[in-house]
């Protein structure tokens, strides 16, 4: 069972079930006699890894530092040992004084780092407490979590946050389905295990009655108390949502009744049908562990408790509701989440329905209710049913309807308007309730009076909603996939019903914007206003703060003028915030004066401790800078990986019963069997997980070594990002010599990167590591690339190991978790990546992901201009191809379709032919297959395939890479197309989803439109016609593709043209006394041009006294004159009536402007 922890709960969970393991403790001591110290290093960094916080491992990696004259590792290891030792009660005092005493001979000043941090800890913890008494809850929490980074040993700081999270609000709870209790109920792991044993059998099941159920389950006491609270939360949530006996009124007691197993599940329950996971019986609800597939989740299985017990609401408020809507309703509770101050958090995506049903609407509708539905109700239909079918309900119920029907509950619960108004929610409350009578003949006729009728209703018919269903179910799997950015359209959302002054409407979709991005600068910067607003002043001040961090974290700080906003905000709400501010500006002072103090004592990782434990929660950016250099400059690093199999069993991993899974020593070893009762959807194939039982917050690395072999495995790799059974992003290895990253989202496979990988029979590495939305992925100790989620969210959640079908073996599984506010990681792979950037050697053979691919020296150019890749500017797809690869696998009808298709936005694809294609026959194969767009290209003399890894034992054909617009590899792989087969209209290759996403990120069509402006508005200004110069610059501007050029040349026209306008507003009104018209308009087209920047806030406060003043006024009586003057001039008229016009403007205003016109009307 997971639940959401912090780094330090994580590793606690370890502890209990892993010690240091003797052996390597005894190893390092026989290594360190014989003066090996760098295998006695290898020795004891392996035992720790075992076991953090062994004493003996702390104490013996002090002396073999000391040993090897590495005074850096010792005073490090002697104080870790200390704190460890303190924390560690009677037992550890002697050891913590022996080794103060001889730390005090290496560290001079040792003693003055934990008094330091002893009166830091005091008092953060008391302002903590202060802010919890007073219910500011977010400021408790960043407080406590701050002071738990100072020190992590001390349990103080971890109970704080704790507490927080289960006395606090559902914005500052987790996820946690002992709803912030005991997940051991006060009982004693033994105690349970020997009583579980004694209730194994059904007829002596545990039993348990509440207020509300009753309880009877075989499969544990957890299970038994876990799912009593979980139950009890959401039995209150059920009755708000219904709007039933919200008082805590009695109603009719059911059942809870949880078999161990589906076998009991279908022998002992009452008459369930195969295929079902549990189902509601009147006076119960019966379910079991496992799932339908064997290998789900506990969580899953909540999942299905809160589906069937919505059943009872459902009967005791619309009994007479169609089935579709009863079933319907009980599936927009699975995706229910319990929070550990008890509350549920509700109307989340469960994606095991969402994605098998945009799969189906992807390929079109169904013609009857019976397409692809066997007699029993069961099959695997290919199509989606259309609105009106599913209203109707002429079906039998069975598997296939289970994610329609959420679909059309869950799209008219949360459809909205362009104003981010929910369009339907209120009619589909009217429509459950009004079958509290007789159900109505017509049931589509009774739907449209009931649902479509609403004024603000797009459509007036059943048989319209389809398109605007689907559209809408398919935008969503866009979100979910990350292929379109859900906070933008949210934003969008919110700030049209704040303009409406609907605040309490914006406030429910910016929360939705939070949960998916919380990093979002954009998010945090609405939400905290919002929250302003609305006196939320404590939540408001902790969303101004996350946002100073994450622009700090980004290196926006300097240029975004909402940091400064933030900061100021963030400390007025907070009523603490001056004796909070004083005692850091003390403490920073001391603290890094002291780390500079182990800096020029050639003590750098103490330096690295202290800046580190300081700067957390980016509470002080000095102490992260200096982190910073001190990294950059020694190589050094505070990373601890850990052991997170222990060697012995599987304690604190799941299989979720599927039992594919045995600890051998020290592997884990995996047969997975071929599972041919469970129907395969697209992309679909059988694997089995194994999952460690706790999620974190934070980033992270991961790496395990695997065993595999051709013939005896079929993939085996790392999962992470696991929200639950059917929601993983995996890194899988092929034995036949491939790498793919793929997102597994309600059972359908989608295939992220694919490329192939230099594999032989035995044990590999594979890492993944996870820093904000940036995940970085290695292959034997070689960098592979670098993907890039849509958000921080995407990657977080469970991880583990996954196997296909056959037999692999892991060991080494390792992992680094950090705190969620630890900038380190960051930090660390910038650092990382510079190297990998110079250096070749540390990536993946002829690996260009991230980097410019080389170039295309020794061209034969066939048709189409010669272009470099690598020049900024363009996107650019290179496909590689050869003739004899075309009567295998064709391709070059491929070619003309992306050229034609993707034309409109600029896409540059060319044809890299190998040596054996004469150049001259290039264009005639292009005009052959209408791909008259592509570029052709000939490598005369190979240098160009070599250069790229496409040879014998390297790259096979076709091969493809899409160069982005900033000269680097986005991509590069073969297209995954079958033998024989090639492509033909409607293929995917891998080369799609990737192109896609670039079009939509980079903003290739806007660009594309843009892009003229450039040479537009520098004329305009050449002109001097500010106005519109910076009308057509601005846009292309704010495009956000810092990498185009034309972007580029836009945004630093505009900063030479602020900057130069910088002195010219300030001595406007000096400029004014001789041109105060000319002044004035250049203000008033500054402050239109310039909204919101500062020198347009200048140019307004100049603009507002200009107006006031005397000879403004009298210049533009004077202009008036003129004006009137150069009207009969220019009409041929009284001359003599024109001169007195001028005359009278010059006595008006006698200023060198109106003095400069009068002259040149007198000239005409």
């Amino acid at each position: 069972m997971r639940r959401t922890v912090t780094l330090l709960l994580l590793l606690a969970s370890f502890a209990s079930a892993q010690r240091a393991d003797s052996d390597w403790i005894e190893l390092a001591r026989a290594k360190l006699a014989a003066g090996d110290t760098d295998a006695a290093r290898d020795a004891i960094r392996k035992a720790l890894e075992r076991d953090e916080f062994s004493l003996l491992a702390i104490e013996l990696e002090a002396k073999i530092a000391k040993q090897a004259g590495d005074n850096d590792s010792a005073v490090w290891a002697l104080h870790r040992l200390i704190d460890v030792a303190s924390a560690s009660g009677r037992e550890g005092a002697a050891l913590a004084r022996s080794a103060a005493d001889t730390l005090a001979v290496l560290d001079t000043e040792a003693t003055t780092w934990r008094q330091l941090k002893k009166r830091y800890l005091r008092e953060v913890l008391a302002i903590a407490a202060e802010h919890e008494k007073k219910k500011r809850m977010h400021s408790a929490l960043a407080l406590f979590a701050h002071a738990r980074a100072i020190d992590p040993h001390d349990p103080r700081p971890s109970e704080g946050v704790r507490r927080v999270r289960r006395t606090g609000s559902a914005d500052v709870a987790v996820a946690d389905v002992y709803a912030g209790g005991d997940p051991t109920f006060g009982k004693s792991e033994e105690w349970i295990e020997k009583n579980d044993k004694a209730h194994i059998d059904w007829k002596n099941a545990w039993t348990f009655e509440t207020e509300n159920y009753k309880y009877r389950t075989n499969a544990g006491y957890r299970v038994l108390m876990t799912s009593s609270i979980a139950m009890e939360n959401v039995n209150r949530f059920y009755r708000r949502f219904f709007q039933f006996k919200m008082k805590g009124e009695k109603i009719p007691k059911i059942e809870i009744r949880i078999f161990k197993n589906r076998d009991e599940y279908l022998t002992l329950g009452r008459n369930p049908v195969e295929w079902s996971g549990g189902h509601f019986i009147g006076d119960a609800v019966e379910t079991f562990v496992g799932g339908v597939t064997g290998k789900e989740s506990i969580r899953r299985m909540y999942g299905t408790l809160f589906h069937e017990a919505a059943h009872h609401f459902v009967s005791m408020t619309s009994p007479r509701c169609p089935g579709w809507l009863n079933e319907a309703f009980a599936s927009f509770f699975e995706g229910c989440e319990i929070l550990s101050n008890g509350s549920v958090r509700w109307n989340r995506v469960p994606n095991h329905r969402l994605f098998p049903l945009a799969t189906r609407m992807d390929r079109g509708w169904m013609t009857s209710p019976s397409d692809g539905i066997q007699a029993d109700g069961t099959g695997n239909p290919e199509r989606a049913p259309t609105f009106r079918m599913v209203v109707e309900g002429r079906y039998r119920w069975g598997p296939p309807w289970y994610a329609p029907t959420w679909g059309l509950v869950y799209f008219l619960h949360n459809y909205r308007d362009a104003e981010g108004r929910p369009i339907y929610r209120n009619a589909l409350q009217e429509y459950y309730r009004s079958f509290k009578g007789r159900r109505p003949r017509d049931a589509v006729g009774h739907f449209t009076e009931t649902v479509l009728l609403a004024k603000t209703s797009p459509v007036k018919t059943v048989d319209e909603l389809n398109d605007l269903w689907k559209k809408w179910i398919l935008e969503l799997r866009d979100y979910q996939q990350g292929k379109i950015e859900k906070s933008a359209k949210l934003l969008a959302s919110a700030d049209a019903l704040l303009k409406r002054k609907l605040d309490s409407d914006a406030l429910e979709l910016l929360e939705d914007a939070y949960l998916a991005e919380p990093a979002n600068p954009e998010v945090l910067w609405r939400l905290a206003r919002l929250c302003e607003a609305m006196k939320r002043n404590d939540r408001a001040s902790a969303l101004y703060h996350d946002l100073a961090g994450e622009l700090e974290q980004r290196g926006q700080s300097e240029t975004d003028p909402r940091y400064a906003t933030a900061l100021k905000k963030a400390h007025d709400l907070d009523p603490l915030v001056q004796r909070y501010e004083r005692l850091k500006k003390q403490t920073s002072v001391e603290g890094l004066a002291l780390a500079r103090s182990y800096l020029d004592r050639q003590l750098p990782t103490m330096a690295l401790a202290i800046c580190k434990r300081m700067s957390a929660q980016f509470s002080m950016p000095e102490a992260l800078d200096l982190y910073r250099q001190i990294a950059r400059a020694t190589g050094k690093t505070l990373a601890r990986w850990k052991l997170v199999y222990n060697e012995r069993d599987l304690r604190g991993w799941s299989d979720d019963g599927n039992k594919s899974y045995q600890a051998y020593g020290r592997e884990i070893r995996a047969r997975v069997r071929t599972d041919s009762s469970q129907p395969k959807v697209d992309g679909g194939f059988t694997t089995r997980a194994l999952t460690c039982d706790v999620t974190f917050e934070g980033d992270f690395s991961l790496e395990s070594e695997m065993w595999l072999e051709e013939g005896k495995s079929r993939l085996c790799g790392l999962t992470f990002g696991r929200k639950d059974t059917s929601n993983f992003i995996a890194l899988l290895l092929h034995p036949k010599g491939f790498l793919d990253l793929a997102h597994n989202r309600g059972g359908v496979w989608q295939v992220l990167d694919h490329r192939q990988a230099a594999l032989t029979k035995g044990w590999h590495k594979l890492r993944v590591d996870v820093a904000g939305k940036n995940v970085d992925f290695y292959l034997d100790g070689l960098w592979i690339r670098t993907y890039v989620f849509p958000n921080d969210a995407v990657a977080r959640g469970g991880f583990g190991l996954i196997t296909g079908v056959g037999e692999a073996s892991y060991r080494e599984v390792r992992l680094l978790a950090r705190d969620p506010h630890d900038p380190s990681a960051r930090i660390e792979r910038e650092l990382a990546m510079a190297k990998i950037a110079k250096n070749p050697a540390l990536r993946a053979r002829n690996t260009f992901t991230g980097f410019p691919p080389p170039p295309l020296t020794n061209a034969v150019w066939a048709s189409g201009r010669a272009f470099d890749p690598r020049t900024p500017g363009r996107v650019t797809a290179l496909l590689f191809w050869s003739l004899d690869q075309e009567r295998q696998l064709p391709t070059l009808a491929y070619a003309g379709e992306l050229a034609r298709r993707w034309k409109a936005v600029g896409l540059r694809v060319a044809l890299v032919a190998s040596k054996q294609v004469h150049v001259r026959g290039l264009p005639g194969h292009l005009r052959r297959l209408k791909a008259d767009d592509v570029i052709a290209l000939s490598d005369r003399k190979g240098s160009i395939f070599r250069a790229f890894g496409i040879y014998r034992d390297g790259f096979g054909l076709p091969r493809a890479l899409l160069v982005d617009i900033d000269g680097t590899v986005a991509f590069e792989g073969d297209l995954g197309l079958k033998l024989g087969e090639g492509w033909k209209p409607g293929t995917t290759t891998y080369l799609d989803d990737p192109l896609e996403k670039l079009v939509k990120t980079r903003h290739l069509a806007e660009l594309k439109k843009l892009t003229p402006n450039l040479a537009r508005g520098k004329a305009e200004l050449r002109a001097n016609r500010l106005g519109p110069a910076v009308a057509l610059l601005r846009p292309l501007a704010e495009l956000a593709v810092a990498a185009a050029p034309a972007v580029k040349e836009a945004r630093a026209t505009l900063k030479a043209l602020r900057k130069s306008l910088e002195p010219r507003v300030a001595a406007a009104l000096t400029t004014a006394r001789d041109y105060p018209l000319r002044v004035e308009s250049m203000l008033a087209a500054i402050v239109t041009a310039f909204a919101k920047d500062k020198v347009a806030r200048l140019a307004t406060v100049k603009l507002q006294a200009l107006r006031k003043q005397r000879h403004f006024r009298l210049a533009t009586a004077a202009c008036k004159h003129l004006t009137k003057a150069k009207t009969l001039i220019d009409q041929g008229r009284s001359r003599v009536a024109a001169k007195k016009l001028i005359d009278k403007a010059l006595r008006a205003s006698p200023c060198a402007e109106i003095r400069e016109r009068a002259m040149e009307l007198r000239g005409m």
